[in-house]
């Protein structure tokens, strides 16, 4: 019995490691997202100054990762997820926007338009996805695609050298 409680305890530690760097990639995504959006890109009709960015992207992170967070996306371990943990976070994400648009309305900073808001919120899901896929489609890298040692053989992927 105590080493089933040993084994939990470390799982648990293991998952909740995951769960961190799960949120630090994501943050990093929001926050590059962020700057394409307010930065790299501004808007012509609303002009902010670095006072009005820095809150804007506050906001976006603080609302998207509260939507993920409410929706439990961190609770469960996944890096290759499916469909279902997929559709879970574009639900999380909208709910995320919903609740960046309210804050972002209605606390008294200048402000940028909902198009663009929901464009923020679009490109950081979609960035989130891609990552998220990205890492799939290398964990099903075939074995034998690994053991290739040919000489004349084209080089390994990457993904090869676990």
């Amino acid at each position: 019995m105590n080493r089933d409680m040993q084994e939990t305890q470390r799982q648990n530690k293991r998952g909740s490691k995951h769960s961190v760097m799960l949120m630090l990639y994501d943050l990093v995504v929001l926050l590059v997202a962020d700057l394409l959006m307010l930065v790299a890109y501004p808007s012509g009709i609303t002009k902010l100054d670095p006072v009005s960015i820095v809150v804007q992207i506050l906001i976006s992170i603080v609302s998207i990762m509260t939507g993920r967070i409410a929706m439990g996306i961190y609770k469960q371990i996944w890096r290759y997820g499916g469909t279902t943990q997929y559709i879970r976070l574009l639900i999380a994400d909208g709910l995320g926007g919903l609740l960046y648009l309210a804050l972002m309305y209605a606390l008294p900073f200048k402000r940028i338009t909902a198009l663009r808001a929901l464009a923020l919120v679009a490109i950081s899901v979609g960035a989130t996805l891609a990552y998220l896929t990205d890492t799939e489609a290398v964990k099903n890298v075939p074995t034998s695609i690994c053991t290739n040692t040919a000489a004349a053989s084209p080089p390994l992927p990457t993904s090869c050298a676990r």
